[in-house]
Order: structure tokens, then sequence, then C-alpha cells
């Protein structure tokens, strides 16, 4: 390769790299990136040559922008993390294009929220393994003719495994700037069904839940005999529903013909009789254990077996050995919660706490899988411990997305901070300040009634 060749390569290197570190900021400005992008990809491969030299490079700077959560490609990946939508034919197209697999449709203006577009591409790249499909809609023409502002993404979970009274789409509820793990908690809990189909395609959302798997492995077919496949799915659905709102493991069906190395390590009899093309056979995954389930397929089996192994009284059928560096977790182990002065609410205890006459209250609702949520935690745990000194007023939260808070405050988006005062809790307070100790401290003694603003002052 000539000197110039050489100088021309490196800054062919820079620039592409810069463009890359552009992007991830948001800042776009008035340049054309992508067509940057592609121009960089054809310099490298045709009028450099070095796709004969170095295979692979000409197409690296193409990766490098999906791999960074824009134009959707990652690094290897042959196929796009997302669709885009030119028009509503092909949105509605999307949706209907296959009710085994649930999907996600961002409708964005590009021009005025570019940096939520790139969050919103990066999200579906890393779910690229999950079997979610997503969609990016950013035509003018989709947006007024849905009547949706820029920044409204959609779910849509699968149509096949819906059950009556299961929402067909939901709206995520974040606001401010996209963020693409708060999006992808979000997604993974709204498109995963009670009970659900298991393949290879969507073993990756299975591992995003990060839940214990319940299987049942048979023969599916949804063609030909869709009603045994429902079957089942009644079955595991009451043991499942037994447990609810709290999860503690996932439920799914698998045709064992396409799983047998899986099903394998079970351990399961052979079965026998006429009933053995249509036999059931249970197992519960943890990590490298698996437990196996002896007895008929029924829901009381079903449910006894559960409950077993949420005890801890199961011993699993077959251990595989842990990578160097990994920890097995038994059923059931969590992590503790801090010390916290904040008061959790239930629908149990909510008017109790919230409503009681003398009390002024700060009130959060949040969700779990909110990133917004998780950074103001030990914030929010801070501030009750500093208003301790304020016997009437009361640090209370609420997970809004476990439990369903009263109609009166209108919960749009995560968090949602409230302040009521005491004699007047008609009328709640919104906290729109910056999320840090001081700042909030300081709203509570502010708008607190007096004998809370004063207790524990001593007047000189």
């Amino acid at each position: 390769m000539s000197r110039n060749n050489v100088a021309r390569t490196a800054t062919a290197l820079l620039l592409g790299l810069a463009v890359a570190s552009v992007r991830v900021e948001g800042q776009y400005g008035d340049m054309d990136f992508e067509g940057m992008m592609d121009g960089y990809d054809d310099y490298f491969g045709d009028m450099m040559g070095m796709g004969d030299m170095m295979p692979g490079m000409g197409g690296m700077f193409g990766g490098m922008g999906g791999g960074m959560g824009y134009g959707g490609y990652g690094y290897g990946d042959p196929e796009p993390s997302h669709t885009d939508l030119a028009d509503m034919a092909e949105v509605e197209k999307f949706m209907t294009a296959d009710p085994l697999t649930p999907c996600v449709i961002g409708f964005y203006d590009e021009d005025t929220d570019g940096a939520d577009v790139m969050n919103y591409r990066t999200a579906a790249q890393r779910m690229s393994q999950t079997g979610v499909r997503f969609g990016l809609a950013t035509e003018e023409d989709i947006l007024e003719g849905l009547k949706y502002k820029s920044g409204r993404v959609m779910a849509y979970p699968a149509k096949r495994f819906l059950e009556d009274g299961d929402r067909p789409k939901q709206r995520y509820p974040g606001s401010g700037a996209l963020d693409p793990e708060s999006l992808q908690i979000w997604v993974v809990k709204v498109v995963t069904p009670l009970v659900g189909l298991f393949t290879w395609e969507n073993g990756g959302l299975y591992q995003e839940v990060g839940l214990p798997e319940l299987t049942a492995y048979t023969k599916v077919d949804l063609e030909e005999d869709g009603e045994h496949f429902d079957a089942v799915a009644a079955t595991l659905r009451k043991v499942a529903s037994a447990s609810l709102p709290e999860k503690k493991l996932s439920y799914v069906i698998a045709n064992k013909e396409d799983v047998a190395s899986l099903a394998s390590r079970f351990q399961f009899p052979e079965p026998e009789g006429e009933e053995a093309p249509q036999a059931v056979a249970v197992g519960i995954r943890s990590e490298n254990k698996f437990y196996r389930m002896d007895g008929k397929f029924d829901e009381k089996t079903v449910a006894e077996f559960v409950d077993a192994y949420l005890k801890g009284s199961l011993k699993p059928t077959h251990v595989e050995a842990l990578e160097e560096g990994m920890e097995s977790a038994g059923a059931g182990d969590e992590i503790d919660d801090e010390d916290s002065d904040v008061v959790v609410l239930t629908p149990d205890n909510f008017d109790e706490v919230v409503r009681a006459e003398g009390t002024d209250v700060m009130l959060e609702f949040y969700a779990p899988w909110c990133g917004h949520c998780k950074s103001l935690k030990p914030v929010y745990n801070e501030v009750a411990d500093e208003v301790s000194d304020m016997p009437s007023v009361v640090v209370a939260k609420m997970d809004a997305d476990a439990h369903t808070p009263p109609a009166e405050f209108e919960v749009q988006s995560f968090p949602t901070l409230l302040f009521l005062k005491a004699g007047d809790k008609a009328n709640p307070i919104p906290y729109d300040g910056p999320r840090d100790k001081e700042a909030m401290v300081a709203f509570i003694r502010e708008n607190a009634t007096p004998p809370a603003a004063s207790a524990g002052s001593t007047e000189l």
C-alpha cells in the first residue's frame, strides 16, 4: 500500500470513529452521518481494495454503527435488529405478521428526537436474540394518521398466547430521554406471556426474565393440533396464576423434538402406550440445576412439584458444572433491601398511611424496571432518614407496576413524586425539582405543615 493510501486509511479511520462518537452523544447537527458511514464502507471495500486484503474491513463501520445503536446492525449480525416502517400499511403488516412473536414499534420524528431514536435502536440491538421484533416508524404521515406524538413506544404481545383480560397492546410509560435499559426491562415484562412457547429463537427472552423456567416438554403442532397445546397451557396457567402478582417462575411449553438436547438433561423416562405421542414431561431448570417432576401431568401434581421446589425440598435430577467464576443461587435466594425509613405501600395499608389525618406524606409511585426509579432509590432512602426528625412527615412509596394506584392519582410516568399536606390531601403538590437529597429535603421542609416543620427545632 502506498504512503498516500496509508494516510487516507488513517484519516478515514479517525473520521469514522469521530462520527461514531458523535452519534453516541446524539449530536447530529446538519451532517449526513448515515451517508458518511456508507461512504467509508465503500471506500474501504472498493476504492482501497481492502476487502481483498482484510476480509470484513469494508463493513466495519456499518457494524460499529449498529453496535452503538445506529443503523440496526451489530458486530457480525447478518440481519437488522429492527425494521423501518415507511407507511401505515407497513405498520399494520408488521403488527400482524406473526401471531407467535411479540413486537414493539417506536413512533418518532427523527428530526427532533434523533437521540431517542438512537437509544431505541440500541435497545432493539441488545434484544436481537430474544425473538421480539422491533419496528421503527419515523414518517410524519404515520404520526399524523395515528394522532401520536413523537416518542411513543408501543408493545404488542404475541396474539396467539393472549388470554381473556390480557392487554393486546401497551404503551411505554417512561418520561424524559429514552433510556435503553429501562425500555428493555419494560419490554421483557409486558411481552412475556404467563405461559408461552419456548423455542431456540426466543430463549434469550427468558434469559432476560431471569427466573427459573418450568417447562412442559410435549409434541407441539399449533397448526394441526392447537387444542393439545391449549390444554397443556391451561393447566400451567392455573398453577402460575396461584402465585400472582409475585412471579417466581417462568412457565413455558416446548416441542420436545425441537429442544431434545435440553430435555435430555432431565433424564425423563420414555413414555409408553397410546398416550406417548402427546405425553407431557415437566421439569424446572435453575441455572445449572435440573429438577424432574415425576407422576402424571395434572394441575395438582404440577402445583405440588412447584411448591416443593420453592421450599427447597427437591434434589436436582442433574447438575452441570458451572463455568469458572459463576455461582449458583438456590431457589428463593433474594437480595435483602437495605434498611430504610421509607414506608412501603400496598392496597392494604395505603389509606391508613396516606390518608391519615395530621400527617404530611411525601409519596413516590415507581416501577421496578424503571432506570430513573433505580437511580432515585438510594437518594429517596436518604431523604427519609434526613426528615426523620419531623414526626408528622411520612416518606412512602408504592410499586405502581404491581399495584394499581388509586384513581385520583394520575400516574403517567415513573417516578411520580407528590407531596400531600395534612388537611389538603385532595390537592397533592407535584415535585419536579432536582432528584438529590438536599433539594428534596428542602422541598419537604418548605411544604410541611407548621407543626411538622418546627418539630425537633429549639427556639433561642
